[in-house]
């Protein structure tokens, strides 16, 4: 079945992302943070993959389905695709009518940022009041909100404005809080942030995240399994092992760290003067 410019444009850009490696970082994600009850939840595992490389939300929907809970899609919005079975009904070799799937249509959904009206079901998450390092945020005036159906555990903007948690980790906020914490060390130098997935701002953000688990969260899970992986993932991209990935931005992750655990020290002492 022929495409369309707009079908072949979205089908372009997830080819992209397999290039990219962000492809299986993004379906594993998908798989395991699915809002109970809501259409996806019934469609096969690789629909749910399309629509939410195609939308970037988990919760995406046909236009009827959204006019059925009471939500619209806004204007100039952009559909991303599933792909629904072609059934035809055929006469078979007994003279009997029967079901053929004989190929399958693309069918536009949308994500529910695309969207507005009524509340959804599922509950509005909330950022743990006792998440540790919260403070030095709050002190840098960084916005952190939640949002458990986005694009990947965490992010933060490139200015370091604003922190978005998709999950309650306490290590993936460190991550990006030292992402936050590396836009206001190159400001200092007259610097600027890389936007995206940045090979060596990535390592210094995991390397510097784990060096902060282990100051501040003895009690928490142990994740530097899971922080070799990180590393190893993005020193590849520049033919480095981890230890030379980490070695060159060494001088970057002490930065880092220190600045956040100075601003820490800081807050602390004015509380307790206050007090």
């Amino acid at each position: 079945m022929k495409l369309t410019d707009k079908q072949e444009k979205v089908i372009s850009e997830v080819i992209e992302d397999f290039k990219s490696g962000k492809v299986a970082e993004k379906c594993a994600f998908v798989t395991f943070n699915l809002p109970e009850g809501i259409p996806s939840a019934k469609w096969t595992l690789s629909n749910r993959w399309l629509a939410f490389l195609t939308t970037g939300d988990v919760d995406a929907r046909g236009f009827k389905q959204w006019k059925q809970v009471k939500r619209y899609v806004k204007k100039g919005s952009r559909a991303g695709y599933i792909w629904r079975p072609r059934i035809i009904k055929v006469e078979n070799d007994e003279g009997e009518k029967e079901t053929r799937c004989v190929g399958f249509i693309p069918v536009a959904v949308f994500g529910v940022s695309s969207t507005d009206g009524q509340p959804l079901d599922y509950d509005t998450p909330e950022v743990p009041e006792n998440l540790p390092l919260k403070e030095v945020a709050e002190s840098w005036g960084i916005k952190v909100k939640a949002d458990w159906f986005g694009g990947a555990y965490g992010s933060c903007k490139v200015d370091g404005s604003a922190i978005t948690m998709n999950c309650t980790a306490p290590k993936v906020f460190f991550h990006e809080l030292a992402h936050a914490a590396d836009s206001r060390v190159k400001e200092a130098r007259g610097e600027k942030m890389v936007a995206g997935q940045d090979p060596w701002q990535e390592i210094v953000a995991e390397f510097s995240a784990e060096i902060l688990r282990r100051m501040v969260g003895a009690d928490l899970e142990d994740t530097s399994g899971n922080t070799y992986d990180y590393i190893q993932h993005y020193a590849a991209k520049k033919n480095l092992d981890v230890v030379g990935a980490v070695l060159k931005c060494l001088r970057d992750a002490g930065n880092v760290v220190a600045l956040i655990m100075e601003t820490l020290n800081s807050v602390t002492e004015g509380a307790c003067n206050a007090a």
